[in-house]
């Protein structure tokens, strides 16, 4: 046998615990296992936490509270901008078959804007149905005189204008109503609606 093996064996022999030891060793985690000591401190724990919810329960309460009857600032700004803006609604009184309606602005004899309305699902426009043209002061001056033309959408490739243009004059925070009448496309027209 080589020294090695002489000092394995006897550090084996060190770290060899008898049968008793090895068994009261294995009782004990075992106990320690199943029936867990139960601290002192953790009905303290229970309570802090109990405590730190109720504490975030009675100050979100407390803000709610404070937040009744005071203004709304977003709703304000939104309102107010609303009341800057125009809007510019029409109603299909035809019977024709379209998807859209499309509107031209012009000031002078420069358009200065165009906006399309289709439906969401590319259904037609049903006859009674109303589309509306919101326009915000960086679309173009929303004061003084301008002109309206209507175009008709049928698909991408097949438009169709609608006379007469309509001349208007606009301020702000106001909406204009208008309404296509006619039912072939020769007839069709569109008119204020008093």
């Amino acid at each position: 046998m080589s020294h090695y093996d002489k000092d394995w064996k006897g550090l084996n022999k060190k770290i060899k615990l008898s049968r008793k030891e090895s068994e009261d060793s294995f009782a004990q985690i075992r106990r320690t296992i199943h029936d867990p000591k139960i601290s002192s401190k953790q009905p303290a724990k229970q309570w802090i936490s109990f405590a730190a919810v109720a504490l975030l329960i009675t100050i979100l309460a407390l803000s709610n509270i404070n937040g009744v009857g005071e203004k709304d600032t977003a709703n304000d700004t939104l309102s107010e901008q609303v009341a800057e803006d125009i809007m510019i609604s029409i109603t299909n009184q035809t019977n024709l078959d379209f998807h859209g309606i499309s509107l031209n602005v012009y000031k002078g004899e420069q358009k200065v804007d165009n906006q399309n309305m289709i439906n969401a699902d590319n259904s037609l426009i049903a006859k009674g149905q109303k589309v509306h043209f919101d326009f915000i002061e960086e679309d173009f001056e929303l004061n003084g005189e301008i002109a309206i033309e209507a175009v008709i959408v049928f698909d991408n490739e097949n438009r169709v204008t609608i006379e007469p243009v309509i001349p208007l004059t606009i301020e702000r925070g106001k909406e204009y109503k208008f309404k296509i009448v006619g039912n072939s496309i020769e007839t069709t027209r569109l008119e204020p609606v008093d």
